[in-house]
């Protein structure tokens, strides 16, 4: 339904989720034939609560070259706890809240790393699960320091668009100077 203000500052609410071809017509006296705008706004409902946690190590300890120590993480908050046994993988695990007048019941997970300081994020690993928590698993063979996230998004098929990014998880690794026990 065409619109028509004076106003610069419109606000319109959409009633759905959902992306919207919008088109914007100016007119004025002194300049008669200024074209239109369109574009398409992808219309999405309350963000997604992500969080992320991790089962396993999380830091590193190399000594000449080798590792000499991994740190692990003793809880998961609240998700479980880790009970040691498989110190060669971290084990990220991410929860999503699903409140708000929105609800999802299918999601694709983003698993994204970065290495170092970078923040040239690539893809991990890709996998759509239901509602809930969805985890990613990392190998700590070759130590490297790393940050992952994971970011959520409602299945294309879902009449309901919602999306959230986690925040991030850091794997460090420490090289240790001096004796080598």
């Amino acid at each position: 339904t065409p619109v028509t203000t004076t106003d610069p500052d419109y606000t319109y609410t959409f009633a759905n989720s959902g992306n919207y071809a919008v088109t914007v017509s100016v007119s004025h006296p002194l300049y008669p034939n200024l074209p239109s705008y369109q574009t398409t706004l992808p219309v999405l409902a309350e963000d997604l609560s992500v969080s992320i946690c991790a089962h396993g190590p999380t830091h590193v300890e190399v000594c000449g070259g080798a590792v000499s120590g991994l740190i692990s993480s003793s809880s998961c908050g609240g998700l479980g706890t880790y009970d040691g046994t498989d110190l060669q993988n971290t084990i990220y695990q991410a929860s999503i809240g699903n409140g708000g007048s929105c609800v999802v019941n299918t999601y694709t997970f983003r698993w994204e790393i970065a290495y170092g300081t970078s923040n040239d994020w690539q893809l991990l690993q890709e996998n759509t699960g239901a509602a809930g928590s969805e985890a990613a698993q990392v190998s700590v063979s070759i130590p490297q320091a790393h940050r992952i996230r994971v970011v959520v998004e409602s299945v294309p098929s879902d009449p309901c668009h919602r999306a959230g990014t986690s925040g991030e998880r850091t794997f460090t690794v420490t090289t240790l100077t001096g004796t080598c026990l």
